[in-house]
């Protein structure tokens, strides 16, 4: 926030293998009734207040949920936010029940720091830019608390802006988006 910069909540949600594989005490649950949802993702979002929407981490289990995902995305509406799917399952229902909902949703293409290795982020980074010249555009998610995502990045920004490629802001992005819609 300091730096002017957008970030996500990034909601800790009830994974597949769960509780054996354990999202942390900030998570929601397919077994939490909504209040109990709405109060665990409010509080999250006081405790990184200006963020502009929700991602989910983890969450394979939650984002297969199509009912569970609707009482989330009730709350992301409410407070209107942006939702972008983290995309933790391929079998995950979030990004077509959000923009059902119509809230501006996005779907993450590619994790640029699975692991917190510099060349592993500059292979991801390649791979990113590979899928831009492609398809035009592609939306990577990366954390924040990774040492070697920023290197990367001071790295990779000349690199493609020589090759005339832009980085966006989620809500850039999804501005974007219904402009050429």
């Amino acid at each position: 926030k300091k730096n002017n910069q957008e970030y996500f909540l990034h909601q800790p949600m009830e994974p597949e293998g769960f509780p054996k594989i354990n999202p942390g005490k900030a998570a929601i649950l397919l077994n939490m009734p909504q209040k109990k949802i709405k109060k665990i993702v409010s509080k999250n979002l006081k405790n990184i207040y200006g963020a502009v929407g929700i991602n989910n981490h983890m969450g394979s289990a939650f984002t297969q949920n199509r009912k569970k995902m609707e009482e989330l995305l009730k709350l992301v509406k409410q407070k209107d936010l942006i939702f972008v799917d983290s995309l933790t399952s391929n079998k995950s229902v979030a990004y077509k029940t959000a923009v059902s909902m119509g809230i501006p949703a996005a779907r993450n293409e590619i994790f640029l720091d699975n692991k917190d290795n510099l060349e592993y982020i500059l292979k991801r980074f390649s791979i990113l830019k590979e899928r831009i010249k492609k398809n035009g555009k592609y939306i990577a998610i990366g954390h924040i608390h990774k040492k070697n995502l920023p290197v990367a990045f001071s790295k990779i920004i000349p690199e493609f802006e020589k090759e005339g490629i832009t980085f966006l802001t989620i809500s850039e992005y999804i501005k974007d988006e219904r402009i050429i819609s």
